[in-house]
């Protein structure tokens, strides 16, 4: 429920000074709008961070260092979406079910185990 109250704060911004009846479909709108968009950069970023991670699988990384990558990504995902005016919350939650989901297994098992 955090995460509604959170869009719903960044959209009613806007419309605080001139809020008419016809005001609440517009807002069901950019509600739906900005959920959209801040569901398909977190699985850009789930993806991306994906694909970096099976491509730097053939490097020697320690165990730290792939921790590190993982952390990375969750947190680009978080401040890229603040700063275009997503929602970090909602992309950084689909982010993180992505990268559980494919990055997870692109990882050493030293840092499967450090992760979990």
């Amino acid at each position: 429920m955090k995460q509604v109250k959170i869009i719903i704060n960044n959209i009613t911004i806007n419309l605080l000074e001139t809020f008419s009846a016809g005001d609440g479909f517009i807002l069901f709108l950019s509600f739906i709008g900005l959920f959209i968009l801040s569901f398909l950069f977190g699985i850009a970023i789930g993806v991306i961070s994906a694909y970096f991670l099976k491509k730097m699988k053939y490097f020697n990384l320690n165990r730290v260092q792939e921790c590190s990558i993982i952390i990375f990504f969750a947190f680009i995902s978080y401040t890229v979406a603040e700063l275009i005016s997503l929602s970090p919350i909602i992309s950084l939650l689909i982010t993180g079910m992505f990268m559980s989901h494919y990055s997870f297994f692109n990882l050493s098992f030293q840092a499967r185990e450090e992760s979990r």
